[in-house]
C-alpha cells in the first residue's frame, strides 16, 4: 500500500524505496561468496500480495501476514474491551487459510536450498516432439507451426509452444543438457525443422540445441534407457517432457526415478523455470558450456568404439593438461561445484563452500590445484580439483567426462611433486 496513492512519485516514493533497498541487497549479494538473495517480494506478488501482506490492514512497513489476526489468543480481546469486528470477512479474503503467507515463505526457502545443496538436482531434460515442442505431427503439416503473421502472433495459441522451447533454452544456457526422443523417421524431422525467417528463431530450438536423441519408431522406454547409458547419467537426473498420457505413464512405471510432466501444458514453462532442481546456485564457464563438453564427451566416446588399442585411442587424443595451483577466487566457483556434483571419482566425499575455499587461499599451510584439459575434439575445461593441507590431501575429485583418460594420474602426481616441493622449502628456508 502506499501511503500518497497516486501521488506517490519518484525516488522518494514509498514502494520505491522498498524496491531501492532489495536491489541495493542484490548488488550486496553479489559481492559476497556463499550467500543467495530469496525474493519473497515476488514470490508473495505470484501468489497475490493482497492476501500475504497486512499493511492494507494495519501498518505501511509491518510486513506481516494479514492471517496473524485470526491466529491471536482470544485472552488477546481484553486489550479492545472484548470488542472486536466479525473476522469472516478476512477468513474470506485468506481462503481460510491463516498461515498462507507462511506457506508461500517456506515454500521460497525450501526451493533454494534445495537448488545451493542440489538436491534432486536434474543434468538432462528429454522432450518429445510431435505435440509437444510444435503442434500436430510434422510430416502431416509440413512445418513446426502452421504460423504466419496474418493468422495469429506469438502471443496466441501458437506462442505456448514457442515459449516452451524458450524455456527450455533457458535451461541449456543454465547448464542443463537438452536431449529429445520421439516415435518418428529421424530423415523427415531434419528436413522439415526449419523455420522462416519471420519466425523468433532466437526464442526456437533446433536440432543443434540437443546432445543425442533417439527419433525412430523404438520404444520410448528403451531409447531413455540409451541415452543415459550414453550421457553417464544415473536415471534420476533426468526429466522427461511429454503430450502423450500413454508415454508418460509408461515411463513412470518402467522408469520411476525420471521425472515425468507433460499433464499440464500451460504450467510447463513456469515449471522448468522455477523449479529448483532446474536451476544451479552459481553460474561457471564449465556450466555455460556444458553442451558443447557434453556434444565432444559423444564424438569422444564415438571414435573411441572405433579403436581396439586404449594406449593408441588416448596418444590420438592428443591431451593437454594444465595444473595450477590457485591463488585467486576466479576459478573457486567451479572448484565449489566439482566436488558438490562429482560423485564417480570423488575421493573424500568432502565438500568446500566458496568461502571456505576462499579462506584457504590466505593460509600457507593450504593449496588448493586445478587441472584444465584440451584434446582434439574440444576444451574440457576445468575438470579437477583438489585440497591439500599439510602434505594431506583433504579431497580430490575428477569429472567423469575425462576418467580412463590419464589424468587423474597426471594430475595426482603433479600434487605430490609440488607438495614434496611445498614441504622441503618449508624446512630449509635458505634453499
Amino acid at each position: 500500500m502506499q501511503p500518497l496513492g497516486l501521488l506517490e512519485r519518484g525516488d522518494t516514493g514509498h514502494r520505491t524505496r522498498f524496491r531501492q533497498a532489495n536491489v541495493a541487497l542484490s548488488n550486496l549479494v553479489e559481492s559476497m561468496n556463499n550467500v543467495y538473495l530469496i525474493d519473497v517480494a515476488a514470490a508473495f506478488a505470484a501468489a497475490g500480495s493482497e492476501r500475504m501482506l497486512d499493511d492494507g490492514q494495519v501498518d505501511f512497513c509491518h510486513f506481516g501476514s494479514p492471517g496473524w489476526m485470526l491466529q491471536r489468543p482470544e485472552s488477546e480481546k481484553a486489550a479492545v474491551h472484548g470488542i472486536f469486528p466479525d473476522t469472516a470477512p478476512l477468513a474470506r479474503l485468506l481462503g481460510g487459510d491463516p498461515y498462507g503467507r507462511e506457506g508461500v515463505m517456506a515454500r521460497v526457502h525450501i526451493d533454494a536450498l534445495m537448488t545451493v545443496c542440489g538436491v534432486g538436482r536434474k543434468k538432462c531434460v528429454i522432450v518429445d516432439l510431435d505435440g509437444t515442442l510444435w503442434p500436430g505431427v510434422l510430416a502431416e503439416t509440413g512445418t513446426p507451426f502452421a504460423w504466419a503473421p496474418e493468422i495469429s502472433g506469438p502471443f496466441s495459441f501458437i506462442g505456448l509452444y514457442f515459449d516452451l522451447q524458450e524455456a527450455l533454452l533457458c535451461l541449456k544456457k543454465r547448464g542443463i543438457v537438452l536431449a529429445s526422443v520421439s516415435k518418428n523417421d529421424e530423415s523427415v524431422i531434419r528436413e522439415l525443422w526449419k523455420y522462416p525467417d519471420h519466425y523468433p528463431r532466437h526464442r526456437l530450438l533446433t536440432l543443434d540445441d540437443c546432445v543425442t536423441w533417439r527419433i525412430n519408431w523404438n520404444d520410448k522406454v528403451e531409447n531413455i534407457k540409451l541415452i543415459a547409458t550414453e550421457l553417464g547419467f544415473a536415471m534420476d537426473a533426468f526429466l522427461f517432457i511429454d503430450d502423450n498420457p500413454v508415454e508418460r505413464d509408461r515411463v513412470r512405471q518402467q522408469l520411476p526415478e525420471v521425472e515425468v510432466w507433460g499433464d499440464d501444458v500451460f504450467s510447463l514453462r513456469r515449471m522448468l523455470l522455477n523449479d529448483p532442481r532446474l536451476q544451479l546456485p552459481v553460474r561457471t564457464n564449465e556450466s555455460v558450456d556444458r553442451t558443447l563438453h557434453v556434444k565432444a564427451q559423444i564424438a569422444r566416446e564415438q571414435f573411441r568404439s572405433q579403436i581396439v588399442d586404449e594406449d593408441q585411442f588416448i596418444a590420438s587424443l592428443q591431451i593437454q593438461c594444465l595444473v595450477v595451483r590457485l591463488t585467486d577466487g576466479s576459478k573457486l566457483a567451479r572448484v565449489e561445484e566439482l566436488f558438490e556434483r562429482t560423485t564417480q571419482f570423488n575421493a573424500t566425499g568432502s565438500k568446500f563452500s566458496v568461502a571456505a575455499l576462499t579462506r584457504f587461499l590466505q593460509e600457507e599451510t593450504v593449496h588448493i590445484f586445478s587441472v584444465n584439459v584440451i584434446d582434439r575434439f574440444g576444451d574440457h575445461g576445468l575438470v579437477g580439483a583438489a585440497v591439500v593441507e599439510d602434505g594431506e590431501i583433504l579431497n580430490l575429485a575428477v569429472s567423469c567426462r575425462v576418467l580412463g583418460l590419464g589424468i587423474e594420474h597426471k594430475f595426482l602426481q603433479h600434487i605430490i611433486s609440488e607438495t614434496a616441493r611445498c614441504v622441503e622449502r618449508a624446512a630449509c628456508p635458505n634453499c
